[in-house]
């Protein structure tokens, strides 16, 4: 093949190539900095008839625990849904 025919298709193409990418790595590049607003949400005293997201901040039993799925069915400390963040401390008595 003719070099100059290959340079010709590259550079045809290179425009494609860049505007299909771009269109692939803008959606992942808003997703990064809406997770990067998020930080911790602490959403208090755990309670059953909240509806918990993956990242929640918990307390329980003087514990902090964070959520690892969406909508975890059980307490803190009662299944795989819950990760310990903090562990209670001992009574400054």
């Amino acid at each position: 093949m003719d070099v100059k025919l290959i340079e010709g298709l590259m550079e045809a193409i290179a425009p494609l190539i860049k505007e299909h990418v771009e269109a692939k790595i803008a959606p992942l590049n808003a997703r990064i900095v809406e997770l990067e607003k998020g930080g911790i949400r602490y959403l208090g005293v755990f309670q059953r008839a909240i509806d918990y997201r993956r990242g929640s901040v918990v307390t329980d039993a003087g514990s902090a625990w964070v959520a690892l799925t969406d909508n975890p069915q059980n307490t803190p400390g009662h299944s795989s849904d819950w990760q310990l963040m903090v562990k209670a401390g001992k009574d400054a008595k």
